[in-house]
């Protein structure tokens, strides 16, 4: 229904913004690190998910399409609402969260409250695939630099993931070089 809501904030509080669209308040819920990176009378575009449940209708925003994304897939795990979303969001960036699945850090998602250990790895099962399968391209950087150039996952994962976001349009060559000029720094 929703896919983005675009206007001021006028009101930012524990756990949710209000956003004022043409005179138009919206109550938004959101998580602590985008309430972190929104700034009271900012004009932002949130992207937004409408919930509909049996306590009525709350709208979630998100500072990325990539979080609302990962918000969406974390719900369509059994037994992770909304809530547990939220709280896993706002413990990791998207690129943390993408991080963590891809190299199993089961014991992180421990720290999530909510998150007991058959949850967590439920979620590195469910989601490891939609995270490294998201781009053929990132899957491929990311196998030359561990097999073939010696970097651990570790190393080069985060780096390259922010470099992919920030420049979706490089080939895989030049994701490649840009990639090792920072992992070099």
């Amino acid at each position: 229904m929703f896919y983005a809501l675009e206007g001021k904030i006028v009101v930012k509080k524990n756990g949710f913004v209000v956003l004022n669209i043409a005179g138009i308040h919206f109550s938004i819920t959101v998580s602590v690190l985008t309430y972190l990176g929104i700034e009271l009378n900012q004009k932002i575009k949130l992207f937004v998910e409408l919930v509909v449940s049996e306590n009525g209708f709350r709208l979630y925003g998100f500072l990325s399409e990539e979080e609302k994304y990962l918000f969406n897939e974390l719900r369509k795990i059994s037994k992770i609402g909304t809530r547990t979303a939220i709280s896993i969001l706002s413990k990791f960036s998207p690129q943390e969260l993408k991080y963590v699945i891809a190299n199993k850090k089961t014991e992180q998602l421990l720290n999530v409250p909510g998150v007991g250990k058959k949850t967590a790895s439920t979620i590195i099962l469910e989601m490891s695939d939609k995270v490294l399968a998201s781009d053929e391209k990132l899957i491929e950087v990311l196998d030359v630099l561990t097999n073939n150039l010696g970097f651990s996952k570790e190393q080069a994962f985060p780096i390259l993931d922010k470099i992919y976001h920030q420049k979706p349009d490089l080939d895989m060559a030049n994701l490649l070089k840009e990639t090792l000029k920072n992992l070099k720094q």
